[in-house]
């Protein structure tokens, strides 16, 4: 399936529309979605899953309707590669566990016989003496067997618990509300100093942080001079993400446009160049890991343990371990001041070194202003190969 989603931004605020509607054509301009009317999941956010779409390039036409008002009629450009027998990244909930060892007491555990609705029996917990205070520890299933297999029927209300008491002579932790269905032996559970909830934010959040750079290429004809790079990735938003810009008949001969200037209009920004031959633009830019979600354009980001993401573990936990300074300070400030983790400074210092590495990881090219000429009146900054 494919998910294409959109949000709607009116004077700096997520607004709905009276209704939206969405419809899909192919590069041919062939509809291979008609029109639908698709309700907003939140004020202003439409999302809506498509029958699965052959690899190509799609473009999504989104239309919002408001009483008085012309209707919104919005394109957006898309995507959908081939797919593959493997993605090549950690998931989500790797990243969630990642994090949450950093930020206070974290443990995964194995369920042992004789679990119930009403409490949890783990092997390694059994002992004649108190093993540790897991009272008032958030204890998390995420459905999985120890060996990652899926386990049938798993609720999503059963997911969150806290731990009410622990009974260290038979190893069982008892939640403060019973489960629907009971833990299964061989099932993995994790026991969190974080709420759950709030450990998602703060990795969803700290993905936010996390670049890596893309290239993307745009058929170009004779005479473009302005390029809305937005409507081709959405994920651009910034001017500054922008390093190369390259035209030639790709993938035979490829060269940097004689001068080029980023600029933003309103939510899209646009790359304003001199006239290129007809063939291909490619530009070269820092993309934010949340947009590139299990080998796919992703508008809403990651939103399931199992997604994939194409990033270096240790990069996605001290872009969290900052976010859950920001979004936690409380129960971060009393661990770090009893030296149980470390400060925010120490945090944000390694975040530092890892988003250096990799947004410096392209080299610059150098830029020179054209002062006279044909050219004087553009005032463009131009790269010189």
């Amino acid at each position: 399936m494919s998910t294409i989603g959109i949000h709607r931004i009116v004077n700096g605020v997520l607004t709905s529309a009276d209704t939206a509607t969405l419809a899909v054509t192919n590069q041919a301009g062939v509809t291979v979605v008609p029109t639908v009317v698709v309700p907003p999941s939140a004020p202003g956010v439409y999302s809506y899953v498509a029958p699965p779409l052959t690899p190509g390039n799609y473009t999504a036409i989104w239309t919002f309707a408001v009483a008085g008002s012309t209707e919104d009629v919005v394109r957006r450009i898309f995507q959908v590669e081939s797919a593959t027998a493997a993605l090549d990244g950690i998931s989500l909930s790797q990243i969630e566990q990642a994090i949450a060892a950093r930020i206070g007491p974290y443990e995964r555990m194995t369920v042992y016989a004789g679990s119930s609705p009403t409490g949890v029996v783990v092997r390694k917990l059994m002992s004649g003496i108190t093993l540790g205070d897991y009272e008032d520890r958030y204890l998390l299933r995420r459905g999985l067997m120890q060996d990652g297999a899926l386990i049938p029927n798993h609720l999503e209300s059963d997911r969150a618990r806290i731990v009410q008491e622990y009974l260290p002579t038979s190893g069982r932790l008892t939640p403060d509300l019973a489960w629907t269905n009971a833990p299964v032996e061989g099932e993995t559970i994790e026991l969190h100093y974080l709420e759950p909830e709030m450990l998602r934010e703060i990795a969803l959040q700290g993905l936010q942080r996390c670049f890596f750079w893309d290239t993307l290429q745009v058929s170009s004809t004779a005479h473009l001079t302005d390029l809305n790079i937005t409507a081709t990735a959405p994920w651009i938003t910034r001017p500054a993400q922008i390093r190369t810009v390259q035209q030639g008949r790709y993938p035979y001969y490829m060269e940097n446009v004689d001068w080029f200037e980023v600029y933003q209009q309103g939510g899209d920004v646009s790359i304003r160049m001199g006239a290129v031959a007809l063939g291909m633009v490619r530009v070269s830019a820092l993309r934010p890991h949340a947009s590139y979600v299990n080998g796919e354009l992703s508008l809403t980001g990651p939103n399931h343990d199992t997604d994939i993401l194409n990033i270096e573990r240790e990069y996605a936990a001290r872009a969290g371990h900052i976010s859950a300074w920001m979004l936690a300070t409380p129960k971060l400030t009393p661990i770090a001041a009893q030296g149980m983790a470390i400060t925010m400074k120490q945090a944000a210092d390694a975040f530092t070194i890892s988003s250096m590495t990799y947004v410096k990881s392209e080299s610059a090219r150098i830029q020179n202003r054209f002062t006279g000429g044909a050219l004087a009146d553009l005032g463009q900054i131009g790269n010189v190969g």
